[in-house]
């Protein structure tokens, strides 16, 4: 296959796989490679490109770009959609498990499909909220987690929603490494507003993903204190910037490809990314009775 792909999902028939992605979620086939077994995709705004491994397939790294990873069973591929109330409507109900819509406290519109594979899909439509609300959920985000996780053991700690997944403890500790690395981002697009900045993670010599850094920095052993007072330091101090930087929400960075992220966009990624952590501890607490 001549085009790599970020992610790879095993299906059992590749016919039927390619079938579902394309005719159910209206995603285009890009190559179908038969006598590897193998099918990039591509999803239906364009922006995102998949293959699709079926069970003859053998080694198919070749297929994956940089730091790419391959979906394991239990583990959610997220997409952004433009309404996946009209997807939903579009969709075959007859798998055994019927695509489920949801909604999140903040607004966001929840779409979690199974593919043929039994790999989940979710699709999200973001809700629209003002700067200032954004800014208000982002910046309260630190009380957020400490509430969350306010009278709790260093036992009750170790508790997780799977016994795959982290624990509260590593959750808080992942919230502050997140908050750490995209820290210097958003001060370089309030500073330096159209700059080139790629990412460490997304360069070649850069390995630092999430359980890197869990490992490197041995989460499981740490108190969480530092880590929840960190969330709220570094919330607090970008809020006391905004009033001095004219048209913050706007200013940007752009990477190799000439792709823009603004301060907004990271802004609301977070606000995000830490409320579903958030929500995922306080289900952690209500499973096991805490």
């Amino acid at each position: 296959m001549t085009t790599q792909a970020q992610v790879a999902l095993r299906v059992p028939d590749l016919g039927t796989g390619i079938a579902f992605y394309v005719e159910q979620l209206n995603f285009t086939l890009a190559e179908h490679d038969i006598s590897s077994d193998v099918a990039r995709i591509i999803t239906s705004d364009g922006r995102r490109s998949l293959v699709l491994v079926g069970p003859k397939a053998g080694d198919v790294t070749s297929s994956f770009i940089e730091h790419a990873f391959e979906i394991k069973l239990g583990e959610v591929l997220n997409f952004l959609h433009a309404d996946v109330d009209a997807l939903h409507a579009t969709l075959n109900q007859d798998h055994p498990t019927s695509p489920q819509l949801t909604e999140t406290r903040w607004g966001d519109r929840l779409l979690t499909v199974h593919d043929p594979g039994d790999n989940l899909l979710r699709f999200h439509t973001l809700a629209r909220h003002s700067e200032q609300e954004w800014l208000e959920l982002y910046i309260g985000g630190g009380e957020e987690l400490e509430a969350a996780v306010a009278g709790l053991s260093e036992s009750a700690l170790e508790l997780s929603l799977r016994p795959d997944s982290w624990t509260i403890r590593h959750t808080v500790h992942h919230l502050a490494d997140a908050e750490t690395r995209f820290l210097w981002w958003m001060k370089l697009a309030l500073a330096e507003s159209g700059r080139l900045h790629t990412p460490d993670w997304r360069r070649a010599s850069s390995g630092a993903g999430n359980e890197t850094l869990a490992a490197a920095f041995q989460h499981p052993k740490r108190t969480i204190a530092p880590s929840l007072t960190l969330v709220r330091a570094i919330r607090a101090h970008i809020a006391q910037l905004l009033p001095y930087v004219p048209n913050a929400w706007e200013c940007y960075t752009l990477d190799e490809q000439s792709t823009k992220t603004t301060f907004g966009d990271l802004v609301v990624g977070l606000t995000r990314h830490l409320l579903e952590h958030v929500d995922e501890i306080v289900a952690t607490r209500r499973l096991h009775g805490r």
